[in-house]
């Protein structure tokens, strides 16, 4: 294999890497998610709202990350 040839390969496996640490990322802010609403009955309003300002705060991290 040429240089240039290995060179695109790993560059192609480099951004499929980051694109599934960053889906990764995503699939645990999910099942956080999921885990923290259905306990939600058991919680108390300000204790929902602190959860979701959290919540709010990592998809803006997220967000950011991606683009």
């Amino acid at each position: 294999m040429d240089d240039k040839k290995y060179t695109l390969l790993i560059e192609q496996l480099s951004n499929i890497n980051k694109s599934l640490n960053t889906l990764n990322k995503i699939m645990s802010v999910f099942l956080k998610f999921a885990l923290d609403s259905s306990s939600f009955k058991s919680k108390t309003t300000e204790e929902i709202k602190a959860t979701a300002q959290k919540e709010n705060e990592i998809l803006k991290t997220i967000k950011q990350y991606i683009n």
